[in-house]
């Protein structure tokens, strides 16, 4: 195999001889190669050294070695070992990080509906606003609201927004067979209304309420990641007045 003074056909030709056993190893080579000799080339053209063979060899075999420790968090051989020998892997499972599962809502499965809800305090006016929505497993939206809820606590709003797209629930004209899943992102609050932890005392009688009601309605409380509360959110700080 030739380099060719293309190194795209170095690269094709590379692919071609991959051997199955070595695979994630082997295509990692001819990147650090390459990359190994466009920084020799620099310091050649701008600074002025000589090509030391040895050393550029050596110090592509230890990028070689960084790469392959930094690519797969699993690899457990040394570095100075793999710098050796960067196939000491070849026998091990490598497998790339898998990517984080995107945070976004999700539909209720069949049987239930979901509302979410969600607060908002400027911190300018300290005015709130409250808001919430409620889909079925269509993803269609069968109630939602947006309100002010005045100059109250952050923990106050959110227990408002409980309140308020509960009761709005229950009112609503269509027979609501299906069980309802309340999600909320304020762990404080799940924790409250869940008995996980005593709410202050001030608090107390309105999540002593909230919980009777979600308990005797068979309602599923969950705690959820912001970003899977983006519309309940967009109602609360459009509720700001």
């Amino acid at each position: 195999m030739s380099f060719q003074h293309n190194p795209i056909d170095f690269l094709e030709e590379w692919g071609a001889i991959t051997p199955s056993q070595y695979l994630h190893l082997w295509l990692l080579i001819p990147f650090a190669i390459l990359w190994s000799i466009s920084l020799a080339r620099n310091e050649i053209t701008f600074r002025g050294l000589k090509l030391d063979q040895l050393q550029s060899l050596q110090q592509t075999k230890h990028r070689i070695a960084c790469w392959i420790t930094a690519k797969f968090s699993e690899c457990s051989t040394p570095l100075e070992a793999l710098t050796v020998d960067p196939f000491l892997e070849k026998d091990k499972t490598l497998k790339l990080p898998k990517a984080p599962t995107p945070k976004i809502w999700t539909p209720p499965p069949m049987g239930f509906l979901k509302l979410n809800i969600d607060s908002v305090v400027s911190l300018e006016s300290l005015k709130g606003g409250i808001g919430g929505i409620l889909r079925d497993p269509a993803g269609l939206t069968l109630m939602q609201f947006s309100t002010s809820c005045g100059a109250v606590p952050a923990t106050l709003a959110e227990l408002l927004a409980v309140k308020e797209g509960i009761n709005k629930t229950i009112n609503l004209t269509i027979d609501l067979s299906e069980r309802i899943i309340v999600e909320s992102d304020c762990k404080t609050i799940v924790d409250w209304l869940t008995k996980s932890v005593n709410p202050p005392v001030a608090f107390a009688p309105m999540v002593m309420e909230l919980a009777k009601i979600i308990e005797s309605k068979g309602m599923i409380l969950r705690l959820i990641p912001r970003e899977c509360n983006t519309r309940a959110d967009a109602l609360a700080k459009s509720g700001i007045r």
